[in-house]
C-alpha cells in the first residue's frame, strides 16, 4: 500500500479489510506511507506548541543604482534574498555569500531597489 497526503484532513486507509482514519494537521508538510501496513497503529495526541520562531525580514534599500550591491546584514546566517527594483518588479541576479554576514549581488546593468533578506 502507498498513500501520499499533501493537505490537512482525514484520510481513510484500508489494509486487509481493516479500516483506519488518519487525521493530518496542516503544518506545511506532506505525510507519506510507503510500506506494507500489517496492523493499525494508534496515534497519540499532539504535544504542546513549541516556542515561537525567530524569523525576521531585513530590508535593505539601495538608492544609488549600481551593478554590484554589497549587503552587510549582520544576521550571522545565510538568508534567502529577494530583490525588487524601483518599478516594483522582482528581479533575478547573481548572489554570492561572501560570509555569514555579507552578500554580494551582481547585475548586468546599474540597478537600484530593495533587498529583502529572510
Amino acid at each position: 500500500m502507498s498513500c501520499v497526503v499533501s493537505e490537512a484532513g482525514d484520510v481513510l486507509i484500508t489494509v486487509n479489510s481493516q479500516v483506519a482514519t488518519l487525521t493530518v494537521a496542516d503544518y506545511g508538510f506532506a505525510l507519506a506511507v510507503s510500506q506494507d501496513v500489517t496492523q493499525i497503529v494508534s496515534v497519540a495526541q499532539q504535544g504542546p506548541m513549541g516556542p515561537a520562531g525567530g524569523a525576521t525580514t531585513t530590508i535593505i534599500n539601495i538608492v544609488e543604482a549600481s551593478t554590484t550591491w554589497t549587503l552587510a546584514h549582520y544576521l550571522n546566517r545565510y538568508p534567502t534574498v529577494t530583490v525588487v527594483d524601483t518599478a516594483g518588479d522582482m528581479i533575478w541576479a547573481s548572489q554570492v555569500y561572501q560570509d555569514r554576514n555579507t552578500i554580494i549581488i551582481n547585475f548586468t546593468a546599474p540597478t537600484s531597489g530593495v533587498a529583502y533578506l529572510n
